[in-house]
C-alpha cells in the first residue's frame, strides 16, 4: 500500500542441535537510512507501517543463531501513491448541486482539511476556485455564485503526514446544451423545451435551466433544475416587456 508493507519468508532449517535460528533480523533501508527490528524464530511476516508514499524502499532479512548472524537476502519495493477518495456523491436543487463524499482513511494518514477544487479548463492545473473544508466536513454546496457554466470539480485530502493524496477524477461536469426552444405563453411565462441529453461517459444527473436577462453575465435571474428524462418546462410570474435568453445545462456525474 501507500504506507505499509508486510514482508513475509520461509523459515530457516537445518543444523545441530542447539544450532537452531533464534531470531530475525529484518533493516528497512531507504537511502542511508536504515532502521532494524528484531523478531522471533517463529515468526515468518512483519508489517513496516508509517511509510511515505511513492518511495523506494529495500528489505533485508538475516537469521541469527547462536554462531551469530548469517547472510541476508534482500528485496526492493515501491510504495503506492496515496489513493483517491471514494463514494463521491452528486445530488442536485432548483438552485444548487451538493457534492460529498465518504470519509478518507489511510493507516498512518490524517487528514488536515480537503481541498474542492473547481476548474472551467478539465487541462489546466489551476483551479478558478478553491473551497478548503475542515476534516470533519464531508460535503460541500456549490451555489450559483461560481456563475453559471462549466466546470470541472476534483476532491482532493491534504494530510499531516504526506501532504496532498491523489485528487479524484473530475466528477461533476456541467454540460451546455444545443437545441433548446422558447416561447411567451403570457406576459409572466414563457415555456421551455430541450434535446435530450445524450451521456456517452457517465450517468445524466439533472438539468439546471437559467434565464438571463443580460445574455454577457454569468448571473441568473431565474434558475431551476430539472429531473431527467423531463426535456420542458414553464416557468411562471416573469416579468412582463423583458426579454430574457435562456441557457440549459446537463449535470453528469
Amino acid at each position: 500500500s501507500s504506507t505499509q508493507a508486510t514482508v513475509t519468508w520461509s523459515a530457516v532449517t537445518g543444523g545441530s542441535p542447539g544450532e537452531e535460528v533464534t531470531e530475525y533480523n529484518l533493516c528497512l533501508i531507504q537511502g542511508s537510512d536504515e532502521v532494524c527490528t528484531l523478531v522471533p524464530a517463529d515468526t515468518l511476516s512483519y508489517t513496516f507501517e508509517n511509510l511515505n508514499p511513492e518511495i523506494e524502499y529495500t528489505i533485508r532479512i538475516s537469521a541469527i543463531n547462536v554462531f551469530g548472524e548469517g547472510p541476508y537476502s534482500g528485496v526492493d519495493f515501491t510504495t503506492a501513491a496515496l489513493p483517491s477518495l471514494s463514494g463521491v456523491r452528486v445530488s442536485s436543487s432548483s438552485t444548487s448541486y451538493e457534492i460529498s463524499w465518504n470519509e478518507y482513511v489511510v493507516p498512518g494518514a490524517t487528514v488536515e482539511y480537503y481541498i474542492v477544487c473547481f476548474r472551467r479548463d478539465q487541462s489546466s492545473t489551476e483551479c478558478d476556485k478553491t473551497v478548503i473544508l475542515p476534516p470533519s466536513q464531508l460535503s460541500y454546496t456549490i451555489s450559483n455564485d461560481l456563475g453559471f457554466g462549466q466546470y470541472f470539480v476534483t476532491v482532493s485530502p491534504q494530510t499531516t503526514e504526506y501532504g496532498i493524496a491523489t485528487p479524484t477524477d473530475s466528477f461533476t461536469v456541467l454540460c451546455p446544451i444545443d437545441g433548446i426552444y422558447c416561447s411567451a405563453q403570457s406576459s409572466s411565462e414563457i415555456s421551455c423545451s430541450w434535446d435530450e441529453y445524450v451521456v456517452t461517459d457517465g450517468t445524466l444527473s439533472s438539468y439546471t435551466l437559467c434565464l438571463k436577462v443580460d445574455p454577457t453575465t454569468s448571473s441568473c435571474a431565474v434558475l431551476q433544475g430539472i429531473s431527467p428524462p423531463t426535456t420542458n418546462y414553464t416557468f411562471t410570474g416573469l416579468d412582463s416587456n423583458t426579454v430574457y435568453y435562456p441557457v440549459i445545462l446537463a449535470l453528469t456525474s
